[in-house]
Parts: C-alpha cells; structure tokens; sequence
C-alpha cells in the first residue's frame, strides 16, 4: 500500500487550478445560453469564495457508505480496480490529490440511485447547471458501484461519460472516485470551474 499523503505538505488548492482562459465570444454565448433561465441563489445561499482547507471533509455515515462495506477510513480507493479519475491536460496532478484525499468538501450533492438512465441523465444535467449557476466549486455525484445489476455500473458510466464529452465538460477541471467514507468508488468527486475552457484547455487525462 501506498504511503499516506502528507496533507501539511501539500500547496495550497487555488495555486494548482488553471488559469482562467481568455473570454471568447463562442464560450460566452455557449454559458448564457446554458445559464438561460437559471436565476442566481441570493443571500446567505450564495457559494462565495474557495472553501478548501486542510482538513478533512466531514465523513458521511450515510446508506451509501453502508451499502459500499467501505467503512475503512485507511483504504485508498486509487487502488481499487473500480477507480476512476480524469484531469484536464496541462493541469497539476496535485488537484486529484485534493479530490482522492477528500480534501475538497462538497457544496452539493446528487443522489442517482433508483433512477432509470434517462431519469439520472435529465437529473445531472439539471444538477450540473444549477451548481455552476450557484458558483459552486467542488460536487459530489452518487451513483453506485452497480454490484446488484446485472447490466454493470451503468449509472456509473453515464457519469463518466456526461463529465467527460457533454456540454458540460468544458466547466469540470477534474473529477475523481469518492474517499471511502464518501462512497468510494460508487461516488464521484467533481471539480468545477466558473466559465467554460476554451478549445484549446479540453484535451483530458483519464484513467
């Protein structure tokens, strides 16, 4: 097993992300078009600022976690064979660090259990727009590991793929299978940026 990541050590998050790529007129009107009739949250409910830290996020003790027999806090979910990840090229490998370390809390979360394929597909790309119309910078997606269907993770590969190739994989930076007591690799950790990657910031690294 691999070392444990010193989290003291470690740069501060918002030193490792892109920098934000010029303002094109095809991506501007591509983000007003999908911020379309999508009104900001106001007041105390608005995401202000980058909510990394270096303590852990807050551990979850929910079915999810049960349900995953993930209850080992010391397992590392890189090395399941279930893992997942993908990172914008040209962007520092630290960030999955972040994400596989749960160093990043969620501000929101998507639970697609019990949904069909065409219901969890409508129900992401609802949750995809509202959490970059509320400039949210770090989402949780629980899909499940598909251990109890006979067709396989299938939730699990729509989430990869909708992050990886829709409209919406312009605004994701990284995204990484869950810690254990997030859901491991039957939840998905989601970077987000604010605006859309210009053509030339889209190429990606996966695994």
């Amino acid at each position: 097993m691999k070392d444990l990541v010193d989290k003291d050590s470690l740069p501060s998050l918002d030193r490792l992300l892109p920098e934000p790529a010029r303002d094109e007129a095809e991506d501007e009107a591509c983000f007003k078009a999908a911020m379309a009739g999508v009104k900001p949250l106001s007041g105390h409910r608005r995401i202000v600022g980058w909510p990394f830290g270096s303590s852990l996020a807050l551990k979850r003790k929910d079915d999810s976690c049960k349900e995953l027999n993930l209850s080992d806090v010391s397992l590392r979910v890189e090395d399941l064979p279930e893992y997942m990840e993908e990172l914008v090229c040209g962007t520092n490998p630290l960030i999955l660090t972040y994400l596989r370390e749960g160093l990043v809390s969620p501000q929101r979360h998507l639970d697609l259990h019990g949904l069909s394929v065409d219901q969890a597909q409508a129900a992401l790309e609802t949750f995809l727009r509202e959490s970059v119309a509320a400039g949210c910078h770090c989402i949780l997606i629980i899909h499940g590991r598909g251990l109890s269907s006979p067709r396989g993770p299938v939730l699990k590969g729509l989430v990869q793929r909708w992050l990886s190739r829709s409209f919406w994989r312009r605004y994701v930076v990284a995204f990484a299978s869950a810690p254990p007591y997030d859901g491991g690799p039957g939840a998905t950790y989601v970077l987000l940026r604010q605006r859309p990657a210009g053509k030339k910031h889209r190429r990606r690294r996966r695994r």
